[in-house]
This record gives structure tokens, sequence and C-alpha cells, in this order.
């Protein structure tokens, strides 16, 4: 791996530690849901082929069949998920991951590899997601998580998380595959920060997350579910 993409992960890495410390480490907290309820949030997981085929590879034999393929890296999700809910459900918060698109290229969009060329090309595809779904004009985005996959990797690539706000409560958050470890931390910090509402930063205090994510869900959840998620009981995902 190129040093200055390799020092870049590091500092990614490090900026993505500092708030979940703050939170596992603190009971000053305000739980943004009565104690009786919680605010379940739907994050819909899309993963282009290459990567899922990659994050297998991590943890079972090679050329394994792509419904093995599939489930490895939903397991591996699955466990950013949960490592998600340890933080938030003392805020009365949890995530519920959807993988009704989560193979990537069965969505109706084309993304161009010539981006892979560029050092903001996790920008670029990630705002390519953005107008795509403005342009169906579909009822709501909700959250989605996509992460792209680039054969080659521009060796000035300092960024590899973009998160674009989208109408109706919605985001799309973009990740660029690199080391699946580093990448999992990457997704924690970037999922935090956008419930949060405070996108492309490279870090957030306890306080501001705390007020951010409680302001999030008032708004945009309700008793009645929509496509975000809703209010309801405690559901383990």
């Amino acid at each position: 791996m190129n040093n200055k993409i390799a020092l870049a992960l590091l500092s990614t890495l490090i900026n993505a530690i500092t708030l979940r410390k703050e939170i596992l480490n603190t009971e000053d907290i305000e739980r943004c849901s009565y104690r009786s309820g919680i605010y379940n949030i739907m994050i819909r997981i899309s993963v282009e082929e290459e990567a899922s085929l990659t994050i297998s590879e991590q943890f079972v034999i090679s050329h394994g069949i792509p419904a093995q393929i599939t489930s490895v890296t939903i397991l591996y999700f699955n466990t950013i998920i949960n490592e998600l809910n340890q933080m938030l459900i003392p805020f009365g918060v949890q995530l519920i991951a959807d993988y009704r698109d989560f193979v990537f290229e069965n969505l109706p969009v084309l993304l161009d590899t010539r981006e892979c060329s560029e050092s903001d090309a996790i920008i670029k595809k990630t705002e390519h997601m953005s107008i795509n779904y403005k342009l169906r004009r579909l009822s709501g985005t909700g959250f989605r998580l996509f992460v792209f996959y680039c054969p080659f990797i521009n060796k000035e690539t300092k960024i590899w998380s973009h998160a674009i706000p989208v109408r109706d409560c919605g985001v799309v958050l973009g990740i660029m595959y690199h080391n699946p470890q580093i990448m999992r931390q990457v997704i924690i910090n970037e999922i935090l920060k956008s419930l949060a509402r405070e996108y492309n930063i490279d870090d957030i205090n306890l306080e501001k997350f705390n007020l951010g994510l409680c302001n999030y869900t008032h708004e945009c959840l309700s008793v009645l579910s929509n496509f975000l998620g809703g209010y309801g009981p405690l559901l383990m995902s």
C-alpha cells in the first residue's frame, strides 16, 4: 500500500475512535426516547460485488459460491450494526439493518470507474447516488449506506467517506472500500455522525452528538412507522 494512503487511513482510524470512547465511558447521556420504547432506525446497505468478495475473503477460504460470499459479508455488517447498537441503545435508539438491496449491481444505476482515478472519487460516487435518488423522486430515501469499490486508488486519496443529506430526513452515506478492519471503524464513525446530522467533519463531542441524535429522532421518526423506521418496542437486528 502506498505510504500516503497508509498515513491517511491511520489518521482516519484515530478520528474514528474518539466519540465511541466518550460514549462508552460516561453515564452522562440524555435518552431520546421514553424508557418503555425505543426509536428503530432502518439502514439499507448496498455493497459493490468486488468489495463484498474481498470482505468475504478476509474471513473464509477464497472462491466461495456467491451465496456464501453474500452471507459472510452480511455477517460482517451485522457485527458493525451490533457494535453501533451497544452505543445507541442507552440513548433510546437502535439501528435495524435492511439488506433488500444488498447487491449493488442489482440497483438501477451505473457508476463510472473512471472516477477511481481521482483523489475525491468517493465524493463523486456518493454525489452520483444522491442525484439518482433525487431524480427518481422517491417518497423517501431513508438512511442508505453504499460501499463502493475501485480497482485502483489514487495515491493522493485522503477522503474515504462522504455523506449527503437528502429530502425527508434521508441521507446517502458512501464509503470507499479499503482495509476491512479500518473500514469497519470508519463506517461506525460516519454512521454516528450522520445520525447527529454532523456530516463530513473530523469528529464531534458527546454533547453535540447527543443533541443531534435526539433532534433527528424527534423530527424524523414517530409512533407511525415510515421509510426511516419508527418508535416502538426494543428489537434486535
